[in-house]
C-alpha cells in the first residue's frame, strides 16, 4: 500500500532546539527525590527488580547526584526519569515525554514484531521488494543489542516488550536519539536485512528534514483481508458460517464509563473525550449521558454474537485482541459467564491481585482513606495491601450467581441476570489471537479465556503474567511532568512456570507462514483461519 501523508509512519529523530531551557539543578534534584517518594508510597514493590531496597536507593542516589552536577533541559530530565524506572521492568509505570522539538528529522521505516524477531513493515517505495525482510541490525547495532538498549531507557516486561518499544518509539523522538545518537547529523542509516529469499542485504534508509518527509513515497505491508477493519468492536461470520470472528481493539465500552460516572471518578470526562478522539474516532456529543449511551455495550454485543452463533450452530470463535492495549478487565467477565455459565463461576482461575493503598490511589478514586474504609467496612492504612481472601466459598450456587450479577459493573448485569447458570452458547473451540500489543486488561481477557480452555494463537504479548498492574496518574510539582505508577501486583502463574514472564501462545506462526500469506498485515488471522479449516 502506497502512502504519502501518514506522519506516524516515520521514525522521528529529534534535534533539540538550541534555545531549549536549562532547568535548575537543585529544583530537579528535589523533584526527583519527591518522585522516588511517590514510587515508594504507590508502587507495590519498587525494590525487587533493582536487587532490593538498598540497591534501589543506591540507584536513586546515583541518579540524584548526576542531576545535581549536570545541566538538563526538560526533555533530557524526562529521559533520566524514564531510564531510572526502566529498572522496574513494569509496563504500567511510565513517564510522559513532552518533547517539543524545533528541528525534526524523519526516518522512513516501520517494524513489526513476529514470534522469531522483527520484520520490515514499511519503508521507501524504492525498496518495496524488501518488505517482510527480517531485521538483522541497524547502523551496525544488532537487533538483540537494540533490544538491550531499549531496556535501559524504557520499561518492558519481557523480550516482546522490547520489540513493542522498538515499534512504538516513533512517538518519542528524544528517546530514539538515545539509541541512534550518531544519526543526529546523518543523511541516512544502514539496515541489514535477510530477504524472504534468504539473501543478506544492506539497504540505505534516507534521513530527511521535516519539510521533506512528505515527499517520500512510502509503502507498507499489504492488507487484503476484508474480515478485519478499523472499527474498534464488531463481529463477522467467516468461512461460510464455520467460524465467528470478533474484533476488539480496546477493553472499554459503555459499561466502564457508566461505572466511572456512578463512582464520580475525577478524570472520567477527560477519559471519555480521549476515548472518542483516539479509539472510536468520532465526534463526542456535548451531553455526557448521550455520549455514554452512544457507546456500544460489550455485554450486549457479545450476547448478540453468541445468539447468532447458536442460531447458525457455528462451532468456532476467534477473539482478536491484537493491538488491544487494555482498559477495564471487569467488563469482560460477563462474557465468560455467557459462554460457560456455572462452569465459569465454579472455576478457580488462580489469579492473584494485591493492591497497595496510597495517597495517590485515593486521589485516583476521588476519595480519602477514611471514607474508603467507611464505605467498604475495612481498616486499611497507607502502605497496606489488599490481601483479603476471595468471598463466595460458602455460598450456594444460586447465591454465587446473584453475587456475580450484582458485582457486574455498569449495565453488564442486565445481559446475564436471566441466564441462571446456563450459557447462552458454548462454542466447540475458542481461539484468542494476540500480538505484542495485547496488553493489560486485554491480556487478562486472553489469560482468563485460556484458563477456560481457549487456544491462544499468534505472537507473545509484551505483558508478563507475573508483573505489576493498573495505572495511577501523577504530576510532578516543578516540571509538571506527568506519568503513571502501578498500584497493584499480579501473580497468575508459579514463578517457575515457563510462561510466568512470557505468555507463550499455544500455537505461533513461523516466518514461512508470514511469507506464505505475502506478509499481509493480517497474516496471523489468515494463518489461524487456515489452521482451523485444516483441523
Amino acid at each position: 500500500m502506497k502512502s504519502r501523508f501518514i506522519p506516524v509512519l516515520f521514525l522521528l529523530l529529534g534535534v533539540l532546539s538550541s534555545r531549549a531551557q536549562v532547568l535548575s539543578r537543585d529544583s530537579l534534584y528535589n523533584e526527583f527525590r519527591y518522585f522516588v517518594k511517590l514510587l515508594e508510597e504507590t508502587h507495590p514493590d519498587p525494590y525487587s527488580e533493582y536487587g532490593g531496597k538498598v540497591s534501589f536507593h543506591k540507584k536513586a542516589f546515583e541518579t540524584g547526584q548526576t542531576l545535581k552536577s549536570t545541566d538538563y533541559t526538560l526533555e533530557q530530565y524526562q529521559d533520566v526519569l524514564a531510564s531510572f524506572i526502566s529498572g522496574l521492568h513494569d509496563g504500567h509505570t511510565n513517564v510522559n515525554n513532552s518533547s517539543q522539538l524545533e528541528t525534526t528529522r524523519y526516518i522512513s521505516l516501520m517494524l513489526k514484531a513476529i514470534p522469531e524477531g522483527m520484520i520490515v513493515k514499511g519503508l521507501p517505495e524504492k525498496d518495496v521488494k524488501y518488505l517482510g525482510s527480517r531485521v538483522i541490525s541497524i547502523n551496525g547495532i544488532s537487533l538483540d543489542s537494540l533490544c538491550a538498549g531499549m531496556s535501559e531507557i524504557l520499561p518492558n516486561e519481557n523480550k516482546y516488550g522490547e520489540y513493542m518499544n522498538l515499534e512504538y518509539i516513533v512517538y518519542n523522538p528524544s528517546r530514539l536519539m538515545q539509541l541512534f545518537s550518531g544519526l543526529k547529523n546523518s543523511e541516512s542509516l544502514v539496515m541489514q536485512i535477510q530477504t524472504p529469499e534468504g539473501e543478506i542485504k544492506n539497504i540505505v534508509i534516507p534521513v530527511t528534514e521535516n519539510k521533506e518527509w512528505y515527499k517520500v513515497d512510502f509503502v507498507q505491508l499489504p492488507k487484503q483481508s476484508r474480515l478485519s477493519h478499523d472499527e474498534y468492536l464488531y463481529y463477522n461470520m467467516a468461512d461460510g458460517g464455520q467460524t465467528m470472528y470478533l474484533r476488539m481493539k480496546s477493553v472499554m465500552a459503555r459499561e466502564n464509563f457508566l461505572a466511572m460516572q456512578q463512582q464520580k471518578w475525577p478524570s472520567f470526562e477527560n477519559q471519555l473525550k480521549g476515548f472518542y478522539q483516539w479509539t472510536i474516532r468520532k465526534e463526542m456529543p456535548e451531553n455526557t449521558d448521550e455520549a455514554i449511551l452512544q457507546l456500544p455495550c460489550f455485554a450486549e454485543v457479545f450476547r448478540n454474537m453468541l445468539s447468532e452463533m447458536k442460531m447458525n450452530n457455528t462451532p468456532n470463535l476467534i477473539i482478536d485482541l491484537r493491538g488491544n492495549g487494555g482498559g477495564w478487565t471487569p467488563i469482560t467477565l460477563p462474557t465468560l459467564y455467557m459462554m460457560y455459565g456455572d462452569k465459569y463461576l465454579n472455576t478457580d482461575i488462580e489469579t492473584h491481585y494485591y493492591r497497595m493503598f496510597s495517597p495517590l490511589y485515593m486521589k485516583k478514586l476521588g476519595t480519602t482513606l477514611e471514607d474508603f474504609n467507611r464505605n467498604n467496612n475495612s481498616d486499611y492504612f497507607y502502605g497496606d495491601y489488599s490481601f483479603g481472601n476471595s468471598s463466595g466459598e460458602d455460598l450456594t450456587q444460586e447465591e454465587k450467581r446473584a453475587q456475580f450479577v450484582k458485582n457486574t459493573i455498569g449495565n453488564g448485569g442486565d445481559y446475564i441476570e436471566d441466564l441462571n447458570g446456563k450459557p447462552v452458547y458454548t462454542p466447540e473451540k475458542v481461539y484468542v489471537l494476540t500480538d505484542v500489543g495485547t496488553f493489560s486488561a486485554a491480556f487478562h481477557y486472553a489469560f482468563y479465556l485460556w484458563k477456560m480452555g481457549a487456544v491462544v494463537a499468534g505472537v507473545p504479548s509484551a505483558q508478563a503474567p507475573n508483573t505489576f498492574m493498573e495505572t495511577t496518574a501523577f504530576e510532578l510539582p516543578y516540571t509538571k511532568t506527568k506519568g503513571s505508577i502501578s498500584n497493584s501486583a499480579q501473580y497468575f502463574l508459579p514463578s517457575t512456570d515457563k510462561k510466568a514472564k512470557t505468555f507463550w501462545p499455544d500455537v505461533m506462526p513461523e516466518y514461512e507462514d508470514y511469507k506464505k500469506y505475502n506478509f499481509d498485515q493480517d497474516a496471523e488471522l489468515l494463518w489461524l483461519l487456515d489452521r482451523i479449516n485444516n483441523n
